[in-house]
C-alpha cells in the first residue's frame, strides 16, 4: 500500500490513471482518478485565488462537493462540513456560527438562504451548481 506525504504527491499518481474513482448517478456514471485529479487541481487554484480561508461546505452526494472538500484541504483552507439533511434553520445557525468566506452549496435557493444569514458586512463567494 502506497503512503502519500502530500496531496501533490497524491494528485500526480492519480492522474496516471484512468481507472473509476467515483461511481455516480442513475444510470450509473463514473469518473476516473485522472479526471478526478483536474477538477481538484481547478477547484483548489480557485480557493486560492478567492483567498477564502473559511469555507461551509453543504454536504450532498455530488461529486463536485467531493472536489470540494479535497480541494479546501489541498489550499490550507478551513472547513465547516453541514449535511444537506439538516434543516434550513439549523443550516443558517451554522452558517452564523462558521461566518465563511465562501459557501459550497449544489441548491442555488439554500445557498442564497445561507447568505442571508450572514452578517452584512460579510462578502461570500457563490459555488451553487443546480437548483
Amino acid at each position: 500500500m502506497l503512503i502519500y506525504r502530500t496531496f501533490s504527491e497524491l494528485l500526480a499518481d492519480w492522474s496516471r490513471s484512468s481507472a473509476p474513482a467515483l461511481l455516480f448517478g442513475d444510470p450509473i456514471s463514473s469518473i476516473s482518478y485522472s479526471e478526478l485529479a483536474g477538477l481538484i487541481r481547478q477547484e483548489a487554484e480557485k480557493i486560492r485565488n478567492e483567498k477564502a480561508v473559511r469555507r461551509l461546505i453543504v454536504t450532498d452526494h455530488e461529486v463536485r462537493t467531493i472536489v470540494a472538500i479535497i480541494a479546501c484541504a489541498i489550499a490550507g483552507c478551513d472547513m465547516a462540513l453541514a449535511d444537506e439533511s439538516l434543516s434550513d434553520r439549523t443550516l443558517a445557525a451554522v452558517t452564523k456560527a462558521v461566518c465563511p468566506d465562501s459557501i459550497h452549496c449544489s441548491d442555488r435557493d439554500l445557498y442564497e438562504y445561507l447568505c442571508e444569514n450572514l452578517p452584512a458586512r460579510q462578502h461570500v463567494s457563490a459555488l451553487p451548481h443546480k437548483k
